[in-house]
Formats: structure tokens, sequence, C-alpha cells
């Protein structure tokens, strides 16, 4: 006579095998629909594709935050500014949050989070990336990044503070330019908005 324990033992396995097995197999087909999204070229790169390859990634395996990198700098990054609509601006913001939730550390997401921020306020944008820039001082990419979120809010004492810590890398031109450019459209008009033309090398 089989003993109970081993039966019950087998049954354990037998799930645990199958659940791997399915588990496996929605991981692989998400992944399959990001790089198809990722990749996509002509109609098949429009955003609407995009983030519904995303989103049905996600559905299938929530753990994979680079879905929603993915979509999130889709929706913001890829587009001029008179091309970010409000439904595309909600999009960039939902992603970006849900992006965040999964993994909380990654640059690109905090650095999107900056900038729909200071679309609303310069200053909240500006202090979110402070914190993260905190905790992460020496990198002087975060510094460009922080000078140009200062400059935006008309903090030009803090910017130039921040443009001191990219001296001597390829960042110091670029953040330098950043400033002198937001100064003169302070005095000509209304702030270009953070991201449009900044930090090409991010």
């Amino acid at each position: 006579m089989r003993n109970p324990g081993s039966r019950a033992t087998g049954a354990v396995l037998a799930a645990l095998s199958l659940y791997g097995a399915v588990y496996g197999v929605r991981a692989g087909r998400a992944q399959c629909l990001y790089c198809a999204a990722r990749f996509a070229a002509g109609p098949e790169a429009a955003f609407d594709r995009t983030a519904a390859a995303c989103e049905r990634a996600y559905r299938l395996y929530p753990h994979q935050y680079a879905f929603s990198i993915l979509a999130a700098e889709r929706a913001y990054f890829d587009v001029p500014e008179a091309e970010r609509t409000p439904t595309r601006l909600e999009a960039a913001r939902r992603w970006c949050e849900r992006g965040l939730a999964q993994n909380p550390h990654k640059r690109r997401l905090h650095l999107l989070k900056a900038y729909l921020l200071a679309r609303e306020n310069p200053a909240a944008g500006a202090a979110w990336w402070a914190t993260y820039t905190d905790r992460r001082f020496w990198d002087p990419f975060n510094h460009s990044v922080m000078a140009e979120l200062w400059a935006a809010a008309g903090e030009y004492r803090k910017a130039r503070e921040s443009l001191r810590w990219t001296e001597g890398t390829p960042y110091y031109k670029e953040t330098r330019a950043l400033i002198r450019e937001a100064w003169r459209r302070e005095a000509a008009g209304p702030p270009p908005r953070p991201g449009d033309q900044a930090n090409s090398m991010r």
C-alpha cells in the first residue's frame, strides 16, 4: 500500500511543476510582445499599438518593469510638445507610476516622473529629482538634469550649483546651454518645458 504522505508529496510536486510551466509560458509570451513592440517600425510603432502590446504583456507577467518603461517613454519622449495631448500625458503618468511601483530604483522612471511633475509645478519636479540625486550624488548626469529642472523653476543659482558638478564631463556644455536658454526664454516668454530638448544622452 502506498504511503499517503508520498502521494501528497507527489501531488504537490506535480502542481508546482504545472505552475512553473504555465508561469514560464506566460513570461515568454510577454517577452515576445515586448520585443515586438520595442523593435517595431512604421505603423506598427504607433503609440496605441505599443501601449496595447505592453498592456497585454503586463497582464501576462506583471513583474517585468521594462513594459512600463517602454510605454511611458514612448508616450512622452517620442513626440514633440505640441503632440503631448492630455490623453498622451495621462498614459505617460499611468505607466510611469506603474513602473515605479514595480521597480522604485529605475532612473529612467524617476526622470520621467520629474518631467511630468514639472509640467504642473516646476519646483515639484525639481524637488522630486533632488531627492533622487541625493541618493545617487556622484553621477554627473543626475546633476545635469538637476540643473535643467532648477533653471525651469527659475532657480538659476541652484542651477549653476548643479552645473558645477558636471564640469569635465560630456554633460557640461549641453547643460550650460540649457540654463542659458531657460534664462533667455524667461525674458522672452514662457520657459521651455523640461524634457523638450534636454539631455540628449539620457
